[in-house]
C-alpha cells in the first residue's frame, strides 16, 4: 500500500495545484493591487460592523409628518414647558412636575394678590375682547349689532369725553325718570313712588341702590337657580365702632358725588352744603336701619334648607304683588 501512494510524496506532484487557473491569475496580480483590495475588504466590512452598531444600539426615530409647527401651537407648546419642574419626579408629585415652574414665570406686582392659570387666561380673553370692541366697525348701518355694542364700549370706556360730559348725562336722563332729587329742588315727595324707583335703579339701570342681588346656581341642586341677596356694604360696619372709618369715607364719597353733581348741574341753589349733608345723612340712616334689620333678624340656621326658601310668586304674594 505504500508503494502505490509514493508518487503523492514527491516534490513533483507538490506543484501540481488542485485548481490550475487559480495560481496562474493570483501570480498575475501586481504587489500593489493586492494590498488595495485586501484593504477595500477591511473598510468595507468596518463600515458594515458600525452600520450595524448604530442601528441596533438607537431606537428608530420616526419623524410625525403632521406636527404642528405653527406660531401659536410652538407658543403652547413653550407656555406648558415653561410651566413644568423637571426636578421633580413626576411619579411623587406629578402636579408640582407638571406645574411647578408657574409661581416662578408669573411673579405678583404691588396690585395683585394671586395669579393661577385661571385667573391668566380670564385676563388674556379680557384683553382679546378688548382688542375686538376697540376695532373699526365693519357693519355701520342703524341696526347693527356690532356697531351698537361697540358705540357702548366706546362710550364707557373714553376717559376724556366722560370728563367733559361730567354729571350731564346723570343730571338730564337718569335723575329725570327716577323722580328727582331733593337738593336740586326737582324731587316731590308726593308723587315720587320708591318701589317705581328702586325697579327702574335696579332693572334699567343695572345699578344696586340699598341691596344687591344675584342669580346663581343652587350649591345643593346645580339644576335649581336662586336668588341671593345682600346690602351693598356689609351690615357689620353700619354697627361696630372700630369700624367707623368704613362708615366715614362712605358718607364722604356721597357728600363728593353730590357735590359735583351740583355744580355741574349750572343751579344757583341756596344752602346747598346744607341740604347735601341732610342727603347724605337721610341715604346713610336708610342703609342704617337696613343693617340693623340684618343683624337683629333671628337667623336662619340652614338658609338652604328647601322648608326655608320660598318662590317668586309666593314672595310676590306676600309682600302685595311688589316683586315683578
Amino acid at each position: 500500500m505504500t508503494e502505490e501512494y509514493k508518487q503523492f510524496d514527491s516534490a513533483k506532484t507538490d506543484k501540481i495545484p488542485i485548481v490550475p487557473g487559480l495560481v496562474k491569475h493570483i501570480s498575475g496580480l501586481k504587489f500593489t493591487e493586492l494590498i488595495s483590495i485586501i484593504v477595500i475588504f477591511v473598510v468595507s466590512l468596518v463600515c458594515v460592523v458600525f452600520v450595524i452598531l448604530f442601528t441596533t444600539g438607537k431606537p428608530t426615530v420616526v419623524v410625525e409628518e403632521n406636527v404642528c409647527v405653527t406660531a401659536a401651537c410652538l407658543k403652547s407648546a413653550s407656555y406648558v414647558v415653561g410651566n413644568m419642574n423637571k426636578s421633580v419626579d413626576p411619579c411623587k408629585n406629578f402636579y408640582k412636575y407638571a406645574c411647578g415652574g408657574f409661581p416662578n414665570n408669573n411673579r405678583l406686582d404691588s396690585e395683585t394678590y394671586s395669579k393661577t392659570i385661571y385667573s391668566k387666561l380670564y385676563y388674556e380673553n379680557e384683553e382679546k375682547l378688548k382688542n375686538i370692541l376697540e376695532s373699526p366697525v365693519v357693519n355701520g348701518n342703524d341696526h347693527s349689532a356690532e356697531r351698537k355694542l361697540k358705540d357702548m364700549f366706546a362710550s364707557c370706556t373714553n376717559s376724556y369725553l366722560k370728563e367733559r360730559a361730567k354729571g350731564y348725562p346723570f343730571l338730564n336722563k337718569i335723575l329725570p325718570n327716577t323722580g328727582g332729587w331733593y337738593v336740586l329742588g326737582t324731587w316731590n315727595s308726593s308723587t315720587w313712588n320708591m318701589q317705581n324707583a328702586l325697579e327702574k335703579v335696579h332693572m334699567d339701570y343695572w345699578t344696586n341702590a340699598l341691596f344687591t342681588f344675584r342669580v346663581a346656581t343652587d350649591w345643593n341642586d346645580w339644576k335649581k337657580r336662586i336668588d341671593y341677596s345682600g346690602m351693598t356694604m356689609y351690615w357689620w360696619y353700619y354697627l361696630h365702632t372700630e369700624d367707623e372709618k368704613y362708615t366715614q369715607d362712605l358718607k364722604k364719597f356721597m357728600r363728593t358725588v353730590g357735590t359735583l353733581l351740583v355744580r355741574d348741574s349750572n343751579m344757583t341753589i341756596e344752602n346747598s352744603t346744607q341740604k347735601i349733608e341732610t342727603f347724605v345723612n337721610d341715604a346713610y340712616g336708610m342703609e342704617l336701619k337696613l343693617a340693623n334689620l340684618t343683624a337683629y333678624t333671628y337667623p336662619t340656621y340652614d338658609p338652604h334648607a328647601d322648608e326655608k326658601r320660598i318662590s317668586l310668586r309666593d314672595f310676590t304674594t306676600q309682600t302685595g304683588n311688589v316683586v315683578s
